[in-house]
């Protein structure tokens, strides 16, 4: 019995130090050591201005959930951007698939010398290739991602051309949004400034005029301000949110836009296990946003995901599973890179953190008169 117990004891040793052990033609692959402790150390050699070393792991056709190479530069570079530069990174490898010769791992961020990361960001399929004697990190290959029975988390931001501190917030959605392109929107709504649409101002009054950057998360919680707590709130609450069950699906059916008139429809329904009762006061919200404007933010940045209309409608008697129809007045030729973002958000009669978005969908439009 002692060497039986002994020999399991043995046997499970090996299993966790060959875990991070596969072969190809052969070979042992270890991956902490050809791959995520080099990643370890190229990080940690950056201040962040110089990420062509950490770049340098990526082939250069990467793509991998619609992020191509530059955006994953563009994502770590954001990295330093919202943590400051006194911060350490931890790659750390979870299992490979050999049928697909791919990775999953995670990114640990930390504060210098802290022993609890700040943010953890998921990286799964990642495919790997062997070039010489190193890897390169290619990606899943998936150039259109399907929400398909996702969640997408929404963020609406109130900001204006010459704000200081917009800037900053504006960057880290931007960036949640190149990291999660399926399940987070955005929306820009500029007060105060030449690009001020229509209705900003009665959406802005609803949440409580307060300071800006100002932002609602899902229409259950607002931050003010952009200080380094603020923007990490902003990191949480979508990496919070997007494993979250959606209880309700939207699936657009057709959309039209006459030069006067934006013309849509979209079906609405529980999603499995979910109740069939629409929750109170519920509204369709609907918006035409301008993924990058030729305005720019006080930092000189293009400002992105600018509001150029607003809807809503009251579907609490809806009948679930029918058509329904909506408009939007818009006068004049629609930006290239429009795209339409649709949700269902309970709407309350006074805001008390209490108007959640349930879920919705972004769609770029297409086969529509542009300038």
């Amino acid at each position: 019995m002692r060497y039986l117990i002994s020999l399991a004891l043995i046997l499970a040793a090996l299993l966790l130090v060959s875990c991070d052990r596969f072969t190809r033609n052969n070979e042992p692959i270890d991956f902490n050591a050809d791959i995520f402790t080099p990643l370890a150390n190229r990080l940690n050699s950056s201040d962040g201005t110089d990420l062509s070393a950490v770049m340098g792991m990526y082939s250069e056709n990467y793509l991998h959930n619609a992020v191509n190479k530059t955006q994953r530069e563009a994502f770590y570079h954001s990295l330093y951007s919202l943590y400051g530069t006194q911060i350490s990174f931890q790659p750390v490898f979870t299992n490979y698939n050999a049928a697909t010769q791919s990775v999953n791992w995670e990114l640990q961020v930390f504060a210098t010398g802290a022993r609890n990361p700040l943010q953890v960001f998921a990286f799964n399929d990642e495919k790997i290739v062997q070039s010489g004697e190193s890897w390169l990190f290619v990606g899943n290959q998936v150039a259109d991602l399907d929400q398909g029975s996702r969640r997408r988390v929404f963020i609406e931001s109130f900001t204006y051309t010459t704000c200081p501190n917009c800037p900053l917030v504006e960057e880290v959605m931007h960036n949640l949004q190149i990291q999660y392109p399926a399940q987070f929107s955005y929306l820009e709504y500029h007060i105060g400034d030449l690009l001020q649409a229509p209705g900003n101002m009665n959406i802005f009054s609803y949440y409580g005029p307060s300071p800006m950057p100002a932002s609602v998360f899902g229409g259950l919680q607002k931050q003010i301000g952009a200080n380094p707590e603020a923007l990490e709130a902003y990191v949480s609450f979508v990496l919070g949110q997007l494993e979250n069950y959606p209880g309700w699906l939207l699936s657009l059916m057709q959309y039209s836009f006459t030069g006067q008139t934006f013309n849509g429809s979209v079906v609405l329904g529980p999603n499995v296990n979910s109740s069939s009762t629409l929750p109170a006061n519920s509204k369709l919200k609907f918006a035409l946003i301008e993924k990058v404007s030729s305005a720019t933010n006080a930092a000189g940045v293009p400002c992105s995901n600018v509001v150029l209309a607003s809807g809503m409608m009251d579907i609490s008697q809806a009948n679930i599973g029918s058509r329904i129809d909506f408009s939007l007045p818009f006068t004049g030729t629609l930006p290239s890179d429009t795209s339409l973002v649709v949700y269902l958000q309970e709407h309350p009669t006074v805001f008390a953190n209490n108007a959640a978005i349930h879920n919705g969908i972004e769609i770029p439009l297409l086969n529509i008169p542009t300038r």
